[in-house]
């Protein structure tokens, strides 16, 4: 194997699947790299984790501990989607999700999960996979719900030193947001389940 990393590029134009939107190649690609496979660590960063959440179900993974770093619901800190109803929409969807990464969690798909938030906008997903792939992308910043639109996606292999010091990178940078987020108490969110 070669000194330099290997990426993966997922467009519409060289995948498979030319008529998949971007948002259905993330998950379709996501589902294929991870279907039926057991993880010790996943970590991510996303707005609110639609994609991630869709492909670690879809995939029947099985993972130890799940670290999801996801934008807090904060209207006053939301510079995107910009009008408050969008806002108030994402908060609900992002609401919504919490409940399903949580059942996750109580069907065993997901054995320890750890929910933080974040209070700040961003142009950049990821989602780190045992520290040997790491599934990223840029978001495009958007007037409407849901604020954001998914760019051109990429899956890094750490099949090199390069590899790994650029996935390292970014597993560290979840460990930096964590020293400012806000962890979610989940317990809360299933009591407030009808």
């Amino acid at each position: 194997m070669s000194n330099y990393a290997f990426f993966l590029y997922i467009d519409s134009q060289n995948n498979k699947q030319p008529m998949f939107t971007r948002s259905e190649q993330l998950i379709y690609g996501l589902v294929s790299l991870i279907r039926e496979k057991h993880f010790s660590e996943v970590e991510i960063l996303a707005v609110n984790g639609f994609h991630y959440y869709r492909a670690i179900k879809e995939s029947q993974c099985k993972i130890d501990r799940l670290t999801l770093l996801l934008r807090a619901p904060n209207i006053e800190t939301m510079a995107f989607p910009l009008e408050e109803h969008y806002k108030k929409e994402l908060i609900k969807s992002t609401e919504q999700l919490i409940r399903q990464w949580n059942e996750l969690k109580i069907s065993g798909q997901v054995s320890e999960l750890c929910i933080e938030y974040y209070d700040f906008d961003t142009t950049l997903h990821f989602m780190i996979l045992d520290k040997k792939f790491l599934f990223w992308g840029l978001l495009y910043p958007q007037k409407e719900f849901p604020g954001s639109e998914v760019l051109p996606i990429y899956i890094m292999e750490g099949t090199s030193i390069e590899a790994e010091k650029i996935i390292g990178d970014f597993s560290r940078k979840v460990k930096m947001l964590k020293q400012i987020t806000m962890p979610l108490n989940l317990e809360f969110i299933q009591a407030e389940e009808p």
